[in-house]
C-alpha cells in the first residue's frame, strides 16, 4: 500500500500529496483499523473526493474560509485525476440556498453557497451540506467523501521544503510568512504589476504550489515518514477532517476521532465555534483564553458555573488585511445546561437546542489592540459518577488555546491543542 500511495504522487499537485500522504498515515498508525482502510483505497473501482482548503485566518466552525477545493479521484489505489476550483468562480450566478440566519443578517448574504458551506459546527453536517451545493451548483461526479484541511497544514510542508522563490513575487516564501504573504498577493500584491491582474492573481500561487510538489517529491524516505507523522498530529488537532458515505469507512474515522463530530460527554462539556464575520483575516493576530469556574449551587443540587471567553486582538493596526475582530460564536453546554447570563456581547444572545447540547450564539467585536471577555453563567445537572470529568473540545482552525478549569476549588490549567478530557478526582 506504501508503494502504491506514494506512486500516486506523480500525478502531481499539493492537494494530491496532502491526501495520498494522510491515506499512508492511516495505513502506518491505525494498526486495528488497518486492513479495512487499505483494503478499501486498494480495491475501490473509482471514487472522487472533494477536498475542502479551509483558511484559518479567517475562522469559520469546520477550520476556516473555503477559498477553493478540489475534486480528487482515485481508483485501486491511485490518483487518477483531480481538479482544484476556486470558490468564488464555482459560486458565480449559481442558486445556492437559504442562509442561517447569522450570515443573512450580519453579512447581509442573500444564500448560502460552496465559499460558505462550513457554517455547521459537527463536520459530518458540514459535509452533507457540502455534497448539496456542489450538486445544486453543477458539480457533475458522485461524492465518497468531504475532507477538510486547514491552512495549518501548508507551513507545515514547508518546514520540509525550506524557503521557495516565485518568478513575480518579490518576498520570498517560508514557512513562517507564507500564508500572510499568500494573502498579500492574492488581495492587493498583483495591483502595481504591469503584467498581472485580478483574472491571473492566482499565477504566482500556482508556482508555488509546483515548486513545492517538486521539493516533496525529492524528500528521502525518512523525510516522508516525518511528514506522514506530522500530518497525523495535524489530523489528532482536528486540522484535517474527514467525513465518508461508506458506513465502514466512517467508522474507523469516528473511532480515530478525526469526523469533526460534535463529540458526547457523560459530565461537563464545552465546545466555543467562532466564525469571522467579515474581519478579514483578522484571526492571525487573535488570541484566546478560557477559564471555567463549576460549584453546588446554594439553593439546588445543580452545579454553577461561570465561563470567561477572553479574546485578544495583537494587532498593532488596521490594515488591508486586519480590522476589529467581528465573530458570531456559539458556544455549546450539556444539554440541561440552563444560560442566566451573558456579558459582553453585541445585542442579545439566541438560545437553541442542537446536536444534543445546549447552544448559546452571540455576536461580538474585539477593536485592534485590544482585547474583549465575554463572561457566562449557566446552571447545569450534575453527573451521576463519583468521578468529575470536563470535556472541552477544541475548533478546527484554532492552534492553541490556554484553559482553566476549576470545580469545587479543584483547578487544572492546560494549554490544548485538540479535544482534551479535564478529570477531578
Amino acid at each position: 500500500m506504501r508503494r502504491r500511495i506514494l506512486q500516486g504522487l506523480k500525478w502531481g499537485g499539493l492537494i494530491v500529496f496532502v491526501f495520498a500522504l494522510g491515506a499512508f498515515v492511516w495505513a502506518w498508525r491505525t494498526y486495528s483499523e488497518e486492513r479495512i482502510l487499505l483494503n478499501h483505497f486498494r480495491t475501490a473501482e473509482e471514487e472522487t473526493y472533494l477536498v475542502l482548503f479551509q483558511n484559518h485566518l479567517e475562522l469559520r466552525p469546520t477550520g476556516g474560509f473555503i477559498g477553493n477545493f478540489a475534486e480528487v479521484t482515485i481508483k485501486e489505489g491511485n490518483i487518477t485525476e483531480y481538479r482544484v476550483i476556486n470558490a468564488n468562480d464555482f459560486d458565480y450566478n449559481k442558486p445556492g440556498q437559504k442562509p442561517p440566519r447569522p450570515l443573512r443578517e450580519v453579512l447581509n448574504l442573500p444564500k448560502q453557497q460552496m465559499r460558505d458551506a462550513n457554517w455547521n459546527a459537527d463536520f459530518s453536517q458540514t459535509a452533507r451540506v457540502v455534497r448539496e451545493l456542489y450538486h445544486k451548483e453543477g458539480g457533475d461526479k458522485d461524492i465518497a467523501g468531504v475532507i477538510g484541511v486547514t491552512s495549518h497544514v501548508l507551513p507545515k510542508l514547508m518546514e520540509y521544503t525550506g524557503p521557495v522563490s516565485v518568478e513575480g513575487v518579490d518576498k520570498t516564501f517560508t514557512a513562517e510568512n507564507v500564508l500572510w504573504e499568500i494573502q498579500k498577493e492574492l488581495n492587493f500584491g498583483y495591483l502595481n504589476n504591469p503584467d498581472r491582474s485580478r483574472a491571473n492573481r492566482k499565477r504566482p500561487l500556482k508556482r508555488l504550489v509546483r515548486m513545492l510538489e517538486n521539493e516533496l517529491r525529492s524528500l528521502t524516505r525518512r523525510e516522508k515518514l516525518r511528514v506522514a507523522s506530522d500530518l497525523y498530529t495535524l489530523a489528532e488537532e482536528n486540522q484535517i477532517l474527514f467525513s465518508f458515505q461508506n458506513p465502514h469507512l466512517q467508522q474507523q474515522i469516528e473511532s480515530l476521532r478525526w469526523g469533526g463530530r460534535i463529540q458526547n460527554a457523560e459530565d461537563g462539556y464545552l465546545y466555543v465555534v467562532d466564525a469571522n464575520l467579515g474581519a478579514l483575516k483578522t484571526d492571525r493576530f487573535i488570541e484566546r483564553e478560557w477559564s471555567l469556574s463549576e460549584s453546588n449551587c446554594s439553593d439546588s443540587r445543580d452545579l454553577c458555573g461561570t465561563l470567561q471567553l477572553t479574546y485578544t486582538n495583537t494587532a498593532e493596526k488596521p490594515s488591508k488585511l486586519n480590522t476589529w475582530y467581528r465573530s458570531y460564536t456559539r458556544v455549546y453546554l450539556p444539554e440541561g445546561a440552563f444560560v442566566e447570563e451573558v456579558r459582553g456581547i453585541k445585542g442579545d444572545p439566541r438560545f437553541d437546542t442542537k446536536h444534543n447540547k445546549k447552544e448559546t450564539g452571540f455576536l461580538f467585536r474585539v477593536p485592534v489592540g485590544e482585547s474583549k471577555t465575554i463572561h457566562i453563567s449557566y446552571t447545569r445537572p450534575p453527573a451521576d459518577s463519583k468521578k468529575a470529568r470536563f470535556l472541552i473540545q477544541k475548533q478546527p482552525g484554532v492552534d492553541k488555546i490556554p484553559v482553566r478549569v476549576s470545580q469545587d476549588g479543584r483547578s487544572v490549567e492546560k494549554t490544548i491543542r485538540t479535544n482534551h478530557l479535564f478529570t477531578f478526582e
